[in-house]
């Protein structure tokens, strides 16, 4: 059945008091991967405005949970949880239009860091802020405050791939490859993921690889990516290492195109 269908046997069961049922079909509407923008908004809004935080917070957890990288999903489950904790909304929204617009013209790292401060001390369980926090005190060279906001995020956000992924890639350069690693399992199934994604799953896995000794395998990894990005300069510097740490290893010269062709295809 249609989304619209659905929305209106839903109204059609609150009429006659059947909350129960309208709220199983509210959730499988916001469950349904092809639901629009619009709806996923009509039904938060009037969720809110009938002042149903708590029913809205169960709906929206749910389809969190099945799409969890949906911006729309995402952006109502951020209002109900603010709602929930009686921050004001519309001051708090407004504080992240300006970060978004102090991130996206690469203002200066202090004004940053002042607003994130700001927006953390109205509210804190926010996994965006928590990660912008940590990206910005790496910048700063401060880790161990950027590991503390990063973990904060991920534990906000754990059913996120772009979550999953940025903490993983975190640990593995910094505090704990096998973690990191384990992360990694969580999103391996490659069907669900965007072709960055999966670039930056195979990437990670080299990393690891490399991190074991394992050079042979981390190269075999590094031709899923290169075949996509051949002058990714990252990919590249990982490349000649795994290479040069291999000859090392074997004293033998790599053929670059025959092992290329057996470990590459090309990626979904």
């Amino acid at each position: 059945q249609s989304e619209g269908v659905l929305y209106f046997s839903a109204k059609v069961m609150e009429e006659f008091s059947e909350f129960q049922l309208a709220l199983e079909m509210y959730k499988h509407i916001l469950r349904d991967e092809a639901t629009d923008a619009e709806m996923i908004q009509k039904i938060g809004g009037q969720f809110l405005s009938l002042g149903e935080v708590n029913l809205a917070h169960e709906l929206f957890f749910e389809a969190y949970k099945a799409h969890p990288d949906k911006p729309e999903i995402r952006f109502c489950m951020i209002v109900v949880k603010l709602r929930l904790a009686k921050v004001p909304v519309e001051d708090y929204l407004i504080g992240k239009e300006r970060l978004k617009k102090l991130l996206d013209g690469s203002g200066d790292k202090i004004e940053i860091l002042s607003t994130l401060h700001s927006l953390v001390a109205k509210f804190a369980e926010d996994p965006d802020v928590q990660g912008h926090l940590g990206d910005t005190y790496l910048r700063l060279g401060n880790r161990e405050k950027a590991a503390k906001h990063l973990e904060k995020m991920y534990d906000l956000d754990s059913f996120s791939r772009v979550t999953t992924l940025k903490y993983a890639s975190f640990l593995m350069q910094f505090d704990d490859p096998d973690r990191a690693r384990a992360l990694l399992e969580k999103v391996s199934d490659t069907k669900k993921l965007s072709p960055e994604e999966i670039c930056e799953l195979h990437w990670l896995y080299a990393n690891y690889e490399f991190r074991k000794l394992r050079f042979r395998e981390s190269i075999d990894r590094l031709y899923k990516v290169l075949d996509r990005d051949p002058w990714n300069l990252s990919y590249l510097l990982l490349h000649i290492r795994s290479l040069s740490e291999l000859a090392k290893v074997t004293g033998d010269v790599v053929d670059l195109e025959s092992r290329r062709s057996r470990a590459v295809g090309r990626l979904p």
